[in-house]
């Protein structure tokens, strides 16, 4: 009688072991389930086995907020200048943002058509980021979202740039697109001038006396010079800034071609120009129309041959590109 009884004994064990290994490969495979449904440890603030923080709302989001690299910390919180480029058109939309940790959010309105969007599920992973630009479409609620994803730079002005992707009507269109914070001195530009005039009269050594943080007025005609499809092109550009914007027009000597600064942006220490070329026709056949972007930093330079603003950086295309001003 005392032999029978093991052998239940040891059923009991062998069913209690299979009972567990059925209960642990069940509760692996809802969490695989989970991470398909909701992208894994994409939702922010939360990492494996912190699913129940999203149901606590803003107070999930506190932990993270406490580990933020203080280089990061409220970088992204304030008013954006944002640009992207599809099917070679140039856009621009102004946006601002609020800053959760490695968490952002905001609004804004594209400058052409005005229409508002919201920025949601914005998140910072080191210098990745990735967000969703929304457009309320009242015809259409259930419209898919922007996918903006890139890299970030907070050494400076703040400073993204990436590549978006969207579906609409079964395809897929996608671009680039980057986005500069605005300085809060931007503003004082029209202040700073002011306090110029009194010194009229000690034009030379004015330079010298402005901080290297001054963010330079950069109205005024321009003599600059690129490099465009293996050759160096010399140009003239009339600049109009109204607080951080950038308009005007000009022309290339070496082929007479004349251009419109469609757009251009300003967020010292960087610039972003952009200049539209029409359609015209040349010796060699019709050229299209077309647009070049240039980037560039704004620096004071002050020496004999020139005191002023001097800019230089790449155009879209790779190559170098200078100018100063002339008055």
């Amino acid at each position: 009688m005392t032999r029978l009884r093991g052998k239940p004994g040891k059923v009991t064990a062998l069913l209690s072991f299979l009972l567990f290994a059925v209960l642990v490969s069940t509760l692996l495979g809802s969490c695989d389930l989970l991470k398909k449904v909701t992208g894994g440890s994409g939702i922010p603030g939360t990492g494996p086995g912190k699913g129940p923080a999203t149901a606590a709302g803003p107070a999930g989001s506190k932990p993270p907020a406490d580990d933020v690299d203080p280089k990061i910390k409220d970088k992204m919180a304030g008013y954006w200048n944002l640009g992207y480029q599809l099917n070679d058109n140039v856009y621009t939309s102004s946006i601002k943002l609020s800053q959760n940790g490695l968490t952002f959010s905001g609004e804004g309105t594209d400058d052409e058509t005005s229409k508002p969007f919201t920025i949601e599920q914005g998140q910072i992973q080191g210098n990745q980021v990735i967000f969703f630009k929304h457009y309320d479409q009242p015809n259409n609620r259930r419209q898919t979202p922007v996918e903006y994803t890139g890299t970030l730079d907070v050494e400076g002005v703040p400073y993204m740039k990436g590549d978006f992707i969207v579906a609409m009507n079964g395809e897929h269109m996608s671009g680039v697109w980057e986005a500069e914070k605005q300085q809060d001195g931007s503003s004082n530009n029209p202040g700073s001038k002011g306090p110029s005039e009194p010194a009229g009269k000690e034009e030379t050594p004015q330079p010298a006396v402005k901080p290297p943080d001054h963010a330079p007025d950069l109205s005024g005609k321009w003599t600059a010079g690129f490099e465009y499809k293996f050759k160096t092109i010399q140009s003239t550009m009339w600049l109009e800034q109204h607080g951080d914007k950038l308009s005007g027009h000009g022309v290339d000597h070496n082929t007479g071609e004349k251009f419109a600064i469609e757009k251009g942006w300003y967020a010292f220490p960087k610039v972003t120009i952009i200049r539209k070329y029409p359609r015209i026709k040349g010796k060699n056949g019709v050229v299209p129309e077309h647009t070049i972007i240039f980037k560039a930093e704004v620096n004071w330079v002050s020496d004999k041959d020139y005191q002023g603003p001097y800019m230089s950086g790449k155009t879209d295309g790779g190559g170098n590109w200078e100018a100063q001003l002339v008055r």
